[in-house]
């Protein structure tokens, strides 16, 4: 069994029925062309900017239509899937990759605070932390009653 993601940015001048109408199309044409499995995993994730300006039909898109699908399959489909979203004029971009086996997506975890470290505060409410001198290293320290000046 292969396993595949592809990744399709639509133009952001189709509205929102346009936009579900080709989205729902693409899916169409992949489960199609799936002798077994099918697809796993779907995303839409909206109209995100571009890292980069796209020159199409005439325009300069500064933003697309994000949409990500995951699908398994036991026969090579992406020359097939490649060559309709090429032809398509909706289909700014798109990525196809052959992925190892899918994992299962984790639920979100639960935002937690961060940890905070105690701080020590000196008498008095809402006063300052008292400034703690340096200890010298040992080998600084001399004992008393050696190398001291006798004068």
């Amino acid at each position: 069994m292969r396993h595949y993601e592809v990744m399709v940015i639509l133009s952001p001048v189709l509205s929102a029925a346009e936009s579900g109408e080709t989205w729902t199309r693409i899916k169409d044409f992949i489960t199609s062309h799936v002798v077994s499995g099918g697809i796993t995993h779907e995303q839409r994730m909206g109209t995100r900017r571009l890292a980069y300006p796209i020159r199409k039909s005439g325009h300069n898109f500064l933003e697309g239509n994000y949409n990500l699908a995951r699908f398994s399959t036991e026969t090579a489909i992406t020359r097939e899937l490649e060559l309709l979203l090429k032809l398509d004029e909706r289909v700014m971009r798109y990525l196809t990759v052959t992925t190892g086996e899918p994992k299962p997506v984790p639920p979100p975890a639960p935002a937690e605070a961060p940890a905070r470290e105690p701080v020590a505060v000196a008498a008095g409410a809402g006063a300052e932390p008292e400034a703690v001198a340096p200890v010298p290293p040992a080998s600084d320290v001399v004992p008393s009653g050696e190398g001291a000046d006798p004068a």
